[in-house]
C-alpha cells in the first residue's frame, strides 16, 4: 500500500466532538471534485484562514483545516487535533510509521498562498460539523511536502 492510500486509509471517519456535535470526515476520490488549480482559485479569492498541523517523521507535511471567516478558531483548533491525531494514531497502529504532530498554527494570505502553490495536497477531503441543526464545512487538505520545503 503506497503512502497516499495509507493517508487515506487512517482519515478518521465520524466522531462526538464533546458537547459540540458531530464530525464527519471524508476523503474525495479524484472523480467528484474540481481540477486543483480552479479550487486552489475559488479558495484563494475568498477571505479564509487556515489551521495548519506540521507533520514530521515517517511522513513529512502537513495537514490543512481552511477555515471560513468568521468561525472561531480555538473550536476548530480542538477539532483539528482530534482529526490531526486520530490520523496519525491510525498511521502508526495500522502501517507502523512512526509521525510527530504541531500544534496548530493559523496561516492566512500571502502564507497561505504560498503554501498551496508549492504543495499541491495529495489528499483533498471534507469535514461537515453539526450542531443544534446547524451544519458547518470545511475542507481539509493534507500535504506532502518535499526535502526542505518546510511547512506551513
Amino acid at each position: 500500500m503506497n503512502l497516499i492510500q495509507q493517508l487515506l486509509d487512517s482519515l478518521p471517519n465520524n466522531f462526538s466532538f464533546y458537547h459540540l456535535g458531530d464530525v464527519a470526515v471524508a476523503s474525495e476520490d479524484s472523480q467528484s471534485f474540481l481540477s486543483w488549480e480552479t479550487e486552489k482559485q475559488h479558495l484563494l479569492s475568498n477571505d479564509r484562514a487556515a489551521l495548519s498541523y506540521a507533520l514530521s517523521g515517517e511522513v513529512q507535511g502537513c495537514v490543512l483545516i481552511l477555515l471560513e471567516s468568521g468561525l472561531d478558531t480555538s473550536t476548530y483548533a480542538e477539532m483539528g487535533n482530534i482529526v490531526v491525531s486520530r490520523l496519525v494514531e491510525s498511521l502508526e497502529t495500522n502501517h507502523f510509521l512512526q509521525v510527530n504532530i504541531s500544534a496548530p498554527r493559523t496561516i492566512a494570505g500571502r502564507r497561505l498562498q504560498e503554501h498551496l502553490e508549492k504543495n499541491p495536497p495529495a489528499i483533498r477531503g471534507k469535514v461537515k460539523h453539526s450542531h443544534n441543526g446547524e451544519t458547518i464545512h470545511l475542507r481539509v487538505f493534507v500535504t506532502l511536502v518535499s526535502q526542505g520545503a518546510g511547512h506551513a
